[in-house]
C-alpha cells in the first residue's frame, strides 16, 4: 500500500505554495513533572457523594483510569 502524500506535497505539486513552510521547523518534547494521587486522596474521591448522578459516573470513570493507567482518551475509545 502506497502512503498518502502530505498536504504540503500536494500544494507544491499544484503550485499553491512555492516551498515547504515547515522545512526548518522542529519540535522537541518538553519534560514535565507528574503529580500522582495518594491512596488517601483516591479513597476520599471514591467516598465523595455528588448531588448529580452523572458526576458519580465521571468519578467512577476517572477512578477506572487511575487504577488501570489508561488515559481518558483510551478509556473513551473502549468498546
Amino acid at each position: 500500500m502506497m502512503p498518502l502524500p502530505r498536504m504540503i506535497t500536494i500544494a507544491q505539486n499544484h503550485s499553491w505554495i512555492i516551498r515547504d513552510p515547515l522545512v526548518n521547523y522542529s519540535i522537541s518534547a518538553e519534560s514535565t513533572e507528574m503529580d500522582y494521587l495518594t491512596k488517601d486522596e483516591i479513597r476520599q474521591m471514591m467516598a465523595f457523594n455528588f448531588r448529580r448522578k452523572s458526576m458519580e459516573l465521571v468519578r467512577d470513570l476517572y477512578a477506572f483510569c487511575c487504577f488501570t493507567g489508561l488515559s481518558f482518551t483510551e478509556m473513551k475509545n473502549l468498546t
